[in-house]
């Protein structure tokens, strides 16, 4: 292969990292001006990610990678990207998949609290960490676009309710996407539903099923105070009773 160019030698058409190339360092001058003859591997090449300076996207400046510590950049510029920075070596993290951030992304938001924010775009997410629940955006229009993550077409709260003595309901609960619910202690035979504004007028229905009691014709019934407030009635023979019911089952579904 002596005196033959390298344009002249037959091309191979794919290469392992352990192949020999030719290359001429520029930055080695000992044989001539314009660079040095030397051989690297396909491997050497192929780990250049931290020698890139930048990439273009439709003519524009889109990623940067700095040459001393692999952070990635990418610009604000490009339509549709909002900028970040990665500062950490993309070599090490190739697989990572939170490089790019589009600037029509979803947001995620958190709180304590079902969100009462209106969402900034379809799609948008909120996690209630207290109450466990995720939400996703249907619609930017109002806070009542924020739709539990349950599949239903309601948020719903299910439970078994027992009493005792003068104290208020205990709750176990099977399932919840309504928020934070609490019960309250009044009299006799009468109870609280509490919420956070949660039981929207004319959009909430609670369904009751009398459980365990010393009374065959103990009955429970709930009544609308508020939106933050339901009335819980345990009654029989005439008149309310504590300390002899359980396993009362209740579910509280407030529609969108």
């Amino acid at each position: 292969m002596a005196g033959k160019k390298v344009t002249e030698l037959p091309e191979l058409a794919s290469a392992e990292l352990t192949d020999i190339v030719y290359i001429v360092d520029v930055s080695d001058t000992s044989e001539a001006p314009t660079g040095t003859s030397k051989q690297t591997t396909v491997e050497a090449i192929s780990n250049l990610s931290e020698k890139i300076t930048k990439t273009t996207i439709d003519g524009t400046t889109a990623l940067s990678i700095s040459a001393t510590n692999n952070a990635i950049k990418l610009s604000s510029s490009v339509p549709g990207f909002t900028g970040i920075t990665y500062a950490t070596s993309f070599a090490a993290n190739y697989g990572n998949n939170s490089l790019i951030t589009r600037a029509d992304a979803p947001n995620i938001e958190s709180g304590i609290v079902t969100p009462a924010s209106i969402p900034s775009r379809v799609g948008d997410i909120y996690v209630d960490t207290a109450a466990e629940i995720l939400y996703f955006a249907k619609d930017t229009a109002s806070s009542a676009d924020w739709i539990p993550s349950s599949g239903l077409p309601y948020a719903s709260y299910t439970a078994i309710l027992s009493q005792a003595a003068v104290a208020a309901p205990t709750a176990s609960i099977l399932s919840n996407s309504v928020g934070t619910v609490t019960f309250g202690y009044t009299t006799v035979g009468q109870y609280t539903i509490n919420s956070s504004a949660l039981f929207t007028s004319g959009k909430t229905a609670i369904f009751l099923t009398m459980g365990g009691s010393t009374y065959d014709d103990a009955f429970a019934i709930v009544k609308r105070v508020s939106s933050s407030q339901y009335q819980l009635l345990v009654t029989a023979v005439g008149a309310g009773f504590n300390n002899v019911w359980s396993d009362l089952s209740i579910e509280i579904r407030v529609y969108p």
